[in-house]
């Protein structure tokens, strides 16, 4: 090879390697964009790296950022206890007034003077001599003289509101027969009372006759003090 060859071939080898350098120096590199939006042709290329975007939250302060308060809120505020010394308001509740009426109370306070009756809440007793109640021709039949007396007891019966009499006769020792005929004669006031008050049958009940162990003190006494045996019938009611 002679000179004038090597140094073509040189000069091609030279031509090749510029070309390309110069090519390169021709193009042009585009500003890159605040945001990866702005360039179409760079909103299609999946390689681009998107600029990071400002939080919305940015620059507000009066946003709050914690979390929200849950159902907490909805539960019931107990009620407060009342301080000691305070004044607490109590509302008084008053049961009905029961209708009394005054001339009734008036008359059972008569009765139970008159008749000498004995009362509690729940029981009541009085005693009525078998010989002021009977006839002494026949023992066993009401003497008339005695029915102003057993009304005010029947009247007394009435009012009273009693449910239950239980006649109880006390006869003496001395006669025979006395026990049969105080049980005789407390019937025959069962049969009495029966017609002249408003109770029931069922509610007279005849007791067993007893004898009379505690003497009473005369209605009609020349000495202070004197005491007989006496006949009666007691009337217990509840």
């Amino acid at each position: 090879m002679n000179t004038k060859t090597a140094i073509t071939l040189l000069t091609a080898v030279a031509v090749i390697f510029t070309i390309p350098a110069a090519l390169e120096a021709q193009v042009k590199i585009p500003a890159k964009s605040g945001s990866t939006l702005d360039d179409p042709a760079e909103a299609g290329n999946p390689s681009a790296v998107p600029a990071a975007s400002r939080s919305q939250f940015d620059n507000k302060s009066n946003v709050s950022r914690s979390a929200p308060e849950g159902p907490s809120q909805m539960k019931p505020q107990a009620t407060p206890l009342p301080k000691p010394g305070a004044v607490t308001a109590v509302q008084r509740v008053e049961s009905p007034k029961q209708n009394i009426d005054p001339k009734k109370m008036q008359r059972l306070a008569e009765l139970r003077r008159e008749l000498r009756i004995t009362e509690t809440a729940r029981q009541a007793r009085l005693a009525l001599p078998t010989d002021d109640l009977f006839e002494a021709t026949e023992p066993t039949k009401i003497d008339d003289l005695s029915e102003s007396t057993l009304k005010k007891v029947a009247e007394y019966l009435d009012l009273s509101g009693f449910k239950t009499v239980t006649v109880k006769p006390f006869y003496l020792r001395d006669e025979p027969g006395d026990k049969e005929l105080s049980w005789n004669r407390s019937l025959s006031l069962i049969e009495w009372m029966d017609s002249h008050t408003e109770l029931k049958t069922e509610a007279f009940k005849a007791g067993g006759p007893d004898p009379v162990v505690k003497p009473t003190p005369k209605k009609v006494a020349k000495n202070l003090g004197e005491a007989e045996f006496v006949g009666r019938i007691e009337l217990h009611l509840q």
